[in-house]
């Protein structure tokens, strides 16, 4: 019997514990990255009916459930459905009060309830929930502790605990930059938690270099996060962007075998061709920088401009554009078009790269990262770069936000201004969408091993499912705290300067960030009129 067709037979004649048991051992077992329930199911390659009758038939077990599992089974299946994923309000967190927290919970409810449980806390935010249940959880596994399930488990379970951690610790680690840092400590002291631990699986590795990061051990955490990058078995998708992280010293032994070096851009400038139009040849400007694809340069770009002409009038801006659709006659009429209408000047890169074109995994991290894989290029013609998202705005001048005063670089990080030597997650630290260089020996000294840090990693994991996404802060975070400890760069700091909508996730979040840059328009446009 397949396992779908075992599914539909719990769901018409065993127990609802039953049946979600076998789902969750279902989802947990089927490949050595978990996904989750959501995005499981919706690219399962099982015929859509087969699917969909799987979830049908579950609800006639409703009646085998106490009313907290009923509740529990209806999320299960609408979080899992293709059609409807969403489609229930949130979940009523508030018929756990005082007198019903989660590890009383536990004791009403079969263990795999408990386990879907902990999803929906996730899916939801409620992270003090989450916390608690998470660890009564892996107190309670029922699994033989060699059991594949156990492991697993616990794994995803030791990770929604250190992430909830995490999300509830955030507001106040600039007041307590040691907070993570003790509770991890503590947290490693459970013994129920040291048995996860020690079993050296890529969660527990994890584990070990997030406590380090949050400690202050910068280098022993980038060798630890490599390390997990590198093992494998089983993991989780939490903390996935460690994947974009090298080992710096790895790196530097790299970078000056001049065999290792060549060959690596060698194999880069394989995979991407520049062809940089400079329109306006002008060497003693800032420039303002910024990276998209075709979807977001149709998405935004013309808002993008408009609000710099009306903001920052006359500035230069060069726009990267990857793998665009345009010929470059066609980005030259539109460009034309754009500075006779706005007072802007635009010069342009159109980028062919490869690595994205081949991989859709690549698709966001290569847009991102391109702004920093080719600084090099950009410093050698400008005499300070300022690097923005394309779905934002400066709401201040140019002129006082890039003052660097006595800085090669300015950041935007309100942990690394603290310097309080404890640290967040590397890909957490700066805000790659916002920061500024000028041009100078260190800086370019610094823009060409970043460089290749980018280009190392492309060489090493693109093309393996490795969403590149995080690469340019967490590359950033790990050249650039490399250089400022050996005093071979000055770092100040961008406090404001730049907004974005926030608050949404995926296509919710695109459209939050295109509806926020019409409105900042309108009331642009109401303060000066547009060149006519």
């Amino acid at each position: 019997m397949t396992a779908l067709k075992n599914l539909q037979y719990l769901a018409q004649q065993g127990s609802a514990g039953q049946w979600l048991e076998a789902l969750i051992t279902f989802e947990l077992t089927q490949a050595e990255t978990y996904r989750w329930p959501m995005y499981f199911w919706a690219k399962h390659p099982a015929r859509k009916s087969e699917v969909s009758a799987v979830f049908t038939d579950a609800y006639s077990i409703e009646k085998h459930t106490n009313e907290l599992e009923k509740i529990i089974l209806k999320y299960a299946i609408a979080i899992r459905s293709q059609d409807k994923p969403f489609s229930l309000p949130p979940f009523p967190f508030t018929i756990f009060n005082n007198d019903y927290t989660p590890l009383i919970a536990l004791e009403s409810l079969d263990y795999s309830f408990g386990i879907e449980l902990a999803h929906i806390a996730f899916q939801e935010n409620n992270w003090p929930f989450l916390n608690s249940l998470g660890r009564g959880l892996i107190v309670r596994c029922p699994y033989p502790q060699d059991n594949e399930m156990a492991e697993r488990l616990k794994q995803l379970l030791l990770d929604m605990v250190v992430y909830s951690l995490i999300r509830l610790a955030g507001p106040n680690l600039s007041k307590q930059p040691r907070l993570l840092h003790d509770q991890m400590t503590k947290l490693s002291y459970d013994k129920h938690i040291q048995a996860v631990i020690l079993a050296r699986t890529p969660s527990a590795l994890v584990f070990e270099a997030n406590q380090n990061i949050f400690g202050g051990q910068v280098d022993k955490a980038n060798k630890l996060y490599e390390a997990a990058a590198n093992s494998t078995g089983f993991r989780t998708p939490f903390f996935s962007p460690l994947k974009t992280i090298l080992n710096i010293n790895k790196l530097i032994s790299m970078w000056e075998d001049g065999v290792q070096r060549r060959t690596i851009l060698d194999w880069y400038d394989d995979q991407c061709q520049l062809s940089p139009v400079f329109r306006h040849a002008e060497s003693s400007v800032h420039v303002v920088l910024a990276s998209c694809d075709q979807a977001y340069f149709d998405r935004h770009a013309k808002d993008f401009i408009e609000i710099m002409s009306l903001s920052n009038p006359g500035t230069l801006v060069h726009f990267l554009l990857i793998n665009i659709e345009k010929t470059e006659a066609d980005i030259h009429k539109v460009f034309d078009n754009w500075e006779s209408n706005y007072n802007i000047r635009i010069n342009f890169t159109i980028e062919n790269n490869a690595i994205m074109a081949s991989d859709n995994t690549a698709v966001r991290g290569v847009s991102a990262n391109s702004r920093y894989t080719h600084l090099p290029l950009y410093l050698e013609q400008y005499s300070g770069i300022l690097i923005v998202d394309i779905d934002g705005w400066l709401n201040r001048d140019i002129a006082s936000i890039v003052d660097n005063r006595d800085n090669d670089v300015l950041i935007c990080s309100k942990v690394w201004r603290a310097r309080t030597g404890y640290w967040r997650l590397p890909w957490a630290n700066i805000a790659a969408g916002f920061f500024s260089l000028k041009s100078n020996t260190s800086t370019q000294n610094f823009a060409e091993f970043l460089s290749f840090y980018m280009k190392t990693l492309y060489y090493q994991r693109a093309g393996k499912g490795v969403d590149l996404f995080w690469a340019d802060q967490a590359g950033t975070f790990f050249c650039l705290h490399h250089f400022e400890e050996r005093g071979l760069l000055k770092v100040g700091f961008l406090k404001d300067g730049f907004s974005q909508n926030w608050g949404k996730v995926g296509q919710e979040r695109i459209e939050a960030r295109r509806e926020g840059m019409q409105t900042k328009l309108k009331k642009l446009r109401l303060k000066k009129p547009i060149k006519s």
